[in-house]
């Protein structure tokens, strides 16, 4: 009853009774087969055959029971869930970037700091510079540099 390993045709229905009872069942079928008992007062054989649909039925019990009572909270909770974690995420992102920018303007201020000190440094060099020049040109005598 075995097939080729080559041939690619589905299994027959007797193939699939045999698997069933046999690998899954795990009835067992006898090795020597007796001969049958004719029953000469029973019907004959040839009576009516049992005809099985070969379709997939559906499952009389639902899977997800609680869903038709819930569905509301069960749509809630598939959006809300997943929006609540990125605005988390949003958040949490914001909150480092302004981190960044505080560490960027602290040290923006101090540069700042440091630029006027260098401004007012230049502006007293200039007006002494002015000046110098001012008296030479006004003849003054000529001072001494420190």
């Amino acid at each position: 009853m075995t097939r080729a390993r080559s041939s690619h045709e589905p299994k027959t229905w007797d193939e699939r009774r045999t698997y069933i009872d046999t690998t899954i069942r795990q009835k067992l079928t006898p090795t020597v087969q007796e001969p049958e008992e004719i029953d000469s007062t029973g019907t004959t054989a040839g009576g009516s055959e049992f005809t099985r649909s070969y379709q997939r039925t559906r499952s009389r019990k639902p899977r997800f029971p609680g869903l038709r009572e819930n569905w509301l909270k069960a749509l809630v909770g598939i959006v809300a869930i997943p929006l609540a974690g990125w605005i988390l995420v949003q958040l949490y992102s914001l909150n480092r970037e302004i981190g960044e920018l505080r560490i960027h303007s602290e040290v923006m201020e101090k540069r700042l700091e440091q630029l006027k000190g260098d401004l007012d440094h230049l502006g007293d060099q200039f007006r002494q510079e002015t000046d110098r020049l001012n008296d030479r040109l006004n003849g003054a005598p000529k001072r001494r540099q420190p």
